[in-house]
């Protein structure tokens, strides 16, 4: 993902949701604070750790891979995304920092290019209310709000 800054451009990367979802941020079930899913397709796991109050928990991903599916990790721990909130009646959200970037500087921009295009992208299959100029600035604050979600990497 590149930005000018100076012409407010965005050129796509080609990246699909599946890129973001191997390590999602979500609510910790116990503490209610932001923990961590990982999976790891190649092992079967899929791992819940949360910082906070130390709560981990594993699980097989061996379910899915039979059905041929790659699921987001928070799926199999039934976790609500961290990086969430509501807007109008819609659910904006983020699987984690690097897809909360991805989608800011996505809707950021005034210029959108996807040269060199293979498939559709994440970014081309995001709903029309989320990329709408007209909701531009608010969800631009939303962002902001949910990016002070995420404490300070030390």
């Amino acid at each position: 993902m590149i930005m000018d800054k100076a012409s407010n451009r965005f050129q796509d990367r080609q990246l699909k949701l599946i890129d973001f979802q191997d390590r999602v941020l979500i609510v910790c079930p116990r503490c209610t604070q932001m923990a961590q899913a990982t999976a790891d397709y190649e092992s079967k796991i899929a791992k819940l750790i949360c910082g906070h109050c130390g709560f981990n928990q594993q699980k097989s991903t061996m379910l899915d891979q039979k059905a041929n599916l790659i699921t987001s990790a928070e799926y199999y721990f039934e976790a609500d995304l961290w990086l969430s909130s509501s807007y109008k009646e819609h659910q904006f959200s983020a699987y984690n920092e690097a897809h909360l970037l991805y989608l800011e500087e996505f809707i950021r921009a005034d210029i959108r290019e996807n040269r060199d295009r293979k498939f559709f992208t994440m970014v081309e299959k995001l709903p029309k209310w989320m990329i709408s100029s007209k909701n531009r600035l608010s969800i631009l604050k939303l962002i902001q709000a949910l990016k002070k979600k995420i404490p300070p990497t030390t």
